[in-house]
């Protein structure tokens, strides 16, 4: 008989790898007064944020070799702009008094070393027995990033424009703000006799439940201005009933839902 091999297994992914660990060294040292800070990706001055103190010397080492970024830097800088103190031929760079290092080159004032790369991974400071100033603070590139900035506020929406104020009455017309004041205008001047004009407000809507009648042999004008005034029967109403000679005039009016008696 034949032997049955068994099936082939199919091979199993590899697993995921680890993300590669920050650039940072295994261990630092600090000798002096100077502290490590934000969970070890800052070294600052004595007593930071407060004033340094006088003759004071720290080294930092293991600093990892990455940009640093100045947060704070304001010591004591060259007082005597005249005296070449460090024979470099130029008396204005010469820090003598308080000053950081790194990669030998000296910082003082208020022009840290932003952008520069501790390539031995050590900073020095010193300070000497006269003024002293706020300090300094310097991170490197692997601390954690800061949040972004807070978006800026929305524009301010602009301010509606004023409302325009009701057109004038033409000459010998009368308001009416209201349904009633409407009715009751006409019915007056059916009983007096008396010709009547009538301006409604722009956009109003006037609901009539019943009617209006005009009895007499009188002119009656209804106006309105703008967007006009609405008139509904509301499907009940013929709106107007005119008798005894009535004579009607609408103008700028919009009439819905009239009912033909």
């Amino acid at each position: 008989s034949e032997l049955s091999m068994p099936p082939p297994q199919a091979s199993k992914p590899p697993p995921p790898q680890a993300p590669p660990s920050p650039l940072l060294p295994v261990s630092y040292t600090i000798a002096g007064p100077c502290s490590l800070t934000d969970g070890g990706s800052c070294v600052a001055s004595p007593n930071y944020p407060n004033s340094y103190g006088i003759n004071e010397e720290c080294t930092f080492t293991g600093v990892p070799p990455v940009e640093l970024e100045t947060v704070a830097f304001d010591v004591q800088g060259d007082a005597y702009a005249y005296h070449d103190y460090d024979g470099n031929g130029d008396p204005t760079d010469d820090c003598y008094v308080d000053y950081l290092t790194v990669n030998g080159t000296k910082y003082c004032g208020t022009s840290g070393p932003s952008g520069a790369v501790a390539e031995d991974g050590v900073i020095k400071w010193r300070s000497d027995g006269g003024v002293v100033g706020p300090g300094w603070k310097i991170c490197w590139a692997t601390r954690p990033p800061s949040p972004p900035p807070a978006p800026p506020p929305p524009p301010a929406l602009p301010s509606p424009p004023p409302l325009s104020p009701p057109p004038p009455l033409s000459p010998g017309f009368v308001a009416a703000a209201s349904e009633a004041k409407l009715r009751n205008l006409i019915e007056e001047a059916t009983v007096t006799a008396a010709d009547v004009s009538i301006y409604l407000p722009p956009s109003a809507k006037f609901k009539l439940g019943s009617q209006i009648r005009c009895g007499s042999n009188i002119k009656v004008t209804v106006a309105s201005s703008g967007e006009g005034a609405t008139l509904d029967g509301k499907g009940e109403s013929g709106l107007f009933f005119l008798e005894g000679g009535c004579s009607l005039t609408l103008r700028g009016l919009t009439l819905v839902n009239g009912r033909a008696e």
